[in-house]
């Protein structure tokens, strides 16, 4: 029979039954010499979780008697595997950003996915406030899509840029999975040899060597879960579970038949071979199931399950796999197989259902279960077997700590480092947080230093994060050191020109013209500290209007020289409207020598100029600000003048004798229009205004409109008028002292 110590004991420890087998390896071939499956009696287990340890424990003990029993051999340590369903699945992203552009290397996009590990297992921790990222053991992962600066990407390695980002699916099996399978196997005096999952154990008897480069979907369907597994050039990339399977359709047609469970359990097994199916319903009474009518009764659920199992595929894989193989006691499910390609978009013959009867380099049978049900129970054989003398939960340290690490596959110091919570990220050393100002309406950046990156040290050498580790390894982990976040005063950001002032003279007093710098609004000095996202703004005077905008505390926008022209008497004039006249030269009214500073604005004042003298002196306000110019700055009074400012229009009277009483009567009176219509000497000039005025000479009818001495034409037929004591005329003329009389005709 060969060296007891060849033999390979295998559990498969489900919701229904637990199969227990023996295998022996020789000549290159798997024997099966011997197995068992028992009935779990309760809800002890359920989606892959063991809930009452002590009925598993005493399962799996009878089952364990019987195999020494019958082999008269004692059984010590035992190959087991975790349910697909008990897994976890995350998809998440992370990010890294470099302090400038640069190739992205292998070690690069190591951390990142690192990173992005770590990032799924806190994220899973979140969901209960009690459990901690340890609480689950990492998987394994599969990148969805690669970024390179918002650019989707293949592969990162080689390629340039500042910033770096993935996304993956990234599956965990929660610690107390394993903790009570192991319970359960050490109450029954087993020692765990291997440990491994269940989609990888049935991998590795159902997918060949030559068919490792295929993207295939592996679908175990049982009773009441369906457990997915995506694999990719021989490696698990992503797992998913549907809690729908057979016991659904079988309660369809139990309650459509009036069946017990067992019943319609045996009726659907048959639907695949028998067109007519005869058995007694709960009422005692004889049915007979015509096929065609059972599979139109379970259609409905069938297809559900079909498009739960397909979304789910998709949802890890991104497009539909290139074939999908079913194992499992559900996969015998009438319809099933075709639905899920109808689903899935595949060709016929893609999706397909696997037993043991084509398996290679395998022999013997397990009694009591159907050939699909097998395939898992021999895989963890065959895999116990494969990886025997590599251990599977290694003692290691960690920077002085003592870790039990837990590993599928061939762990890596990454894997330890994960399992241990050290934050990967730190290794790199971080860049020191930057500063980033908008200044003059331009971004600006100013860097912190950059940090001092970290070092692994494994039994005391210096390795990599993809080094392999052992039992009893030492692992040491320094975190690189951050560098400093950047600090800035505005004289570090700002050109040196800036704070020179310019030295110039208003007034015949010295002004010192600075740059006005606002940070958020707020007036700052040279050695005021940057706050990070202010927005800054300066301005150096560069020219007269600049500077004397500085001097008067005004926009520089608003300050203009402005002008405006119009015609009066057919003549072209000119009026300058601003506030301000700015003029070179002398000064006109002040004493040099008294510095003025804030008060200047106080100093200036109306001073009565010549239009000459204006237009002789008014400066370009565009000229270059030089060291040294001599400014007048003048309050401008003359801005909104009337008709009767620009015109000589002082009234002067004269004195006349009004029939015997003595009057002073104006003269000089003017009349005006201005484009054409008349208007009043209060009217205020505007640019582009025609205006024309004469004087009107003093007669008797606008003295007697002055005196209010109303004549009708009646009246004046009536009356006789005297000037000087000779006969007049309404119409005429009257001067300084002359003797006016008006007499009534009767």
């Amino acid at each position: 029979m060969g060296k007891k110590e060849e033999f390979i004991f295998a559990l498969d420890i489900g919701t229904r039954t637990i199969i227990g087998l023996v295998m022996e390896y020789r000549d290159s071939v798997y024997n099966i010499i011997a197995s068992e499956v028992v009935e779990q009696k309760t809800r002890s287990m359920m989606d892959g979780q063991i809930h009452n340890v002590s009925e598993v424990v005493n399962q799996v003990e009878k089952l364990k008697t019987r195999l020494e029993n019958r082999l008269d051999i004692k059984l010590k340590k035992v190959a087991i595997a975790a349910a697909g369903r008990a897994l976890k699945t995350i998809t998440c992203k992370e990010s890294i950003d470099f302090q400038s552009r640069k190739v992205i290397s292998e070690e690069d996009v190591q951390a990142l996915e690192y990173a992005a590990i770590q990032n799924a297992q806190k994220e899973l921790a979140r969901e209960k406030a009690e459990i901690k990222p340890s609480d689950y053991h990492f998987v394994g992962y599969s990148v969805i899509e690669y970024q390179l600066e918002g650019l989707y990407l293949v592969n990162l390695v080689g390629q340039r840029g500042r910033r770096i980002q993935v996304e993956m699916v990234v599956t965990f099996l929660p610690r107390i999975v394993i903790d009570s399978l192991l319970t359960a196997i050490n109450q029954v005096g087993l020692e765990v040899e291997n440990m491994t999952l269940e989609p990888i154990a049935a991998a590795e008897v159902i997918i060949p060597p030559e068919m490792y480069n295929f993207n295939l979907a592996l679908v175990d369907i049982g009773a009441g879960t369906s457990d997915i597994a995506l694999t990719r050039k021989g490696a698990m990339i992503g797992y998913a579970m549907v809690p729908v399977a057979g016991d659904e359709v079988t309660e369809i047609l139990s309650e459509h038949y009036l069946f017990d469970f067992d019943t319609a359990e045996r009726i659907k097994r048959c639907l695949n071979s028998q067109k007519q199916i005869k058995c007694q319903n709960i009422m005692g009474q004889e049915i007979t199931v015509e096929r065609e009518e059972a599979l139109s009764v379970i259609e409905s659920q069938v297809q559900k399950l079909s498009k739960l199992i397909a979304s789910e595929i998709i949802e890890i894989n991104k497009k539909p796999p290139q074939a999908v193989i079913c194992i499992g006691g559900g996969s015998l499910t009438p319809l099933l197989i075709d639905k899920l390609q109808e689903e899935l978009k595949l060709p016929a013959g893609r999706v397909g259902i696997k037993g043991n009867e084509e398996l290679k380099d395998i022999s013997g049978k397990i009694d009591g279960i159907n050939s699909t049900q097998t395939l898992t129970p021999i895989g963890i054989a065959v895999n116990s077997h494969k990886n025997r003398g590599r251990a599977v939960f290694l003692k290691i340290k960690v920077n002085g700590e003592i870790l039990q690490m837990f590993s599928l596959n061939q762990p890596a110091i990454s894997d330890a480092l994960l399992a241990a919570e050290i934050d990967i990220k730190e290794l790199r050393g971080k860049t020191g947080r930057g500063l980033t100002v908008t200044l003059n309406g331009k971004l600006k950046t100013i860097k912190g230093t950059m940090g001092k990156p970290g070092f692994i040290l494994l039994n005391g050498k210096k390795a990599e994060l993809d080094f392999s580790v052992s039992q009893d390894d030492e692992i040491e982990f320094v975190p690189g050191e951050s560098g400093k976040n950047a600090r800035a005063v505005i004289g570090d950001i700002l050109p040196p020109e800036i704070f020179k002032s310019v030295k110039v003279y208003v007034n015949g007093n010295q002004v010192k013209i600075v740059s006005q710098v606002l940070q958020n609004g707020q007036p700052v000095e040279k050695d005021t500290p940057v706050k990070d996202g202010a927005v800054i703004k300066y301005n150096k005077p560069g020219t007269i209007r600049e500077g004397v905008a500085r001097i008067l505390e005004m926009p520089v926008d608003t300050l203009q020289q402005n002008m405006i022209n119009f015609i009066l008497n057919g003549e072209k004039m000119s009026l300058y409207t601003s506030d301000y006249l700015i003029m070179e030269g002398e000064n006109l009214v002040f004493e040099p020598g008294k510095e003025i500073k804030e008060d200047l604005i106080d100093s200036i004042a109306y001073v009565d100029l010549t239009d000459k003298y204006i237009e002789n002196n008014i400066v370009d306000l565009d000229r270059p600000l030089k060291e040294g110019v001599k400014l007048q700055i003048i309050e401008n009074r003359k801005k909104n003048l009337s008709l009767a400012d620009i015109l000589d229009n002082e009234e002067r009277n004269i004195s006349i004798n009004f029939n015997g009483n003595f009057l002073d009567i104006p003269v000089n009176i003017k009349e005006f229009e201005v484009n054409g219509e008349k208007r009043s000497s209060s009217y205020v000039v505007k640019g582009g205004d025609v205006i024309n005025c004469h004087s009107r000479d003093i007669d008797v009818e606008y003295l007697l409109n002055y005196i209010n001495f109303k004549l009708s034409p009646e009246l004046k037929e009536r009356v006789n008028l005297l000037i000087n004591g000779s006969p007049a005329e309404f119409d005429q003329e009257i001067k300084e002292g002359d003797k006016i009389k008006i007499d009534f005709i009767h």
